[in-house]
């Protein structure tokens, strides 16, 4: 079990085990230019995150963030339809990941 926080749509801090976690579509992050981006559900709180990575400095040190995102924001963000995630939502233990970075 590996926990970590979240940041709510409310402001709240949340944590979260990262073994739980469906990994639904990857790419490049829309809340922070340059950084990568990987859309997650979490299964028993029923809420897509999106874990994020600044690019490494001199040193190879990132930075990492994780935060709840609403399905508009996966749409836009990552070029997927309302269809998609609803595929996704019924039957999340199928889903073969998008990867487009």
């Amino acid at each position: 079990m590996i926990q970590c926080n979240y940041i709510a749509i409310d402001g709240h801090s949340k944590s979260f085990d990262l073994d739980e976690v469906i990994d639904f579509v990857g790419g490049s992050s829309q809340k922070r230019d340059g950084w990568s981006g990987l859309i997650c559900f979490i299964p028993s709180e029923k809420v897509f995150i999106e874990l994020r990575d600044s690019p490494q400095d001199a040193r190879g040190n990132s930075h990492s963030e994780a935060e709840e995102v609403t399905t508009e924001y996966i749409e836009f963000g990552y070029q997927l339809n309302s269809e998609q995630i609803t595929v996704f939502l019924n039957n999340p233990n199928k889903w073969e990941f998008i990867d487009y970075r």
